[in-house]
């Protein structure tokens, strides 16, 4: 089963897909769903998208009953240009930026609350400015990290095949009963 970190990330791939470059109104030439180590000059404008950490608190009294939690995960969706003077650079990744959270936060499909959500609040989002020293020409990346809130519970796997009681008990007056507690057949 994928965790629910990892069904966000693809749900953001899925809307980096569809969008279009500010400015020339193209696809980004690659989108990933992970860090890429060595960039190609080929590869850019380029989108990544992926999983920075998960943490998981105690909901609750942390040794009552089944364990259960409230998740934080870091999810990051990095911008990466090149070939630019850096001032243009930095402005047109600060407004890619601007469009994939406008495009995230403001889907009501990706930002629905109930029943079948992938969250339950966006706690935090933070950008950070990233300067490569090393390649072939200048790069910049931009990332923006989005903290998604929720609950995830492990209830317990009880390996008992209970499946009826046999109980004896006496009734008010002289008839004493006999009966059995069965469990419902399971499909």
């Amino acid at each position: 089963m994928t965790s629910r970190s990892t069904q966000i990330r693809d749900a953001i791939v899925d809307r980096l897909l569809a969008m279009v470059d500010v400015e020339t109104r193209q696809p980004f030439t690659k989108v990933t769903k992970a860090q890429t180590p060595t960039l190609q000059p080929f590869d850019l404008p380029m989108a990544q998208c992926f999983v920075i950490a998960e943490t998981l608190t105690p909901d609750g009294d942390s040794n009552a009953g089944e364990p259960n939690f409230v998740a934080d995960a870091t999810i990051a969706v990095s911008i990466i240009r090149g070939f630019e003077d850096p001032d243009v650079l930095d402005g047109r990744i600060d407004a890619d930026i601007d469009a994939v959270e406008a495009s995230l936060l403001t889907d009501p499909q990706f930002v629905r609350f109930g029943q079948g959500a992938l969250f339950e609040s966006v706690e935090r989002i933070q950008r950070r400015r990233l300067f490569h020293k090393e390649g072939e020409t200048y790069f910049a990346e931009l990332r923006t990290e989005i903290t998604f809130r929720y609950a995830i519970a492990f209830d317990p796997i009880i390996p008992d095949a209970f499946a009826e009681a046999h109980i004896t008990g006496k009734t008010p007056g002289p008839a004493a009963g006999h009966v059995v507690i069965a469990r419902p057949a399971q499909t």
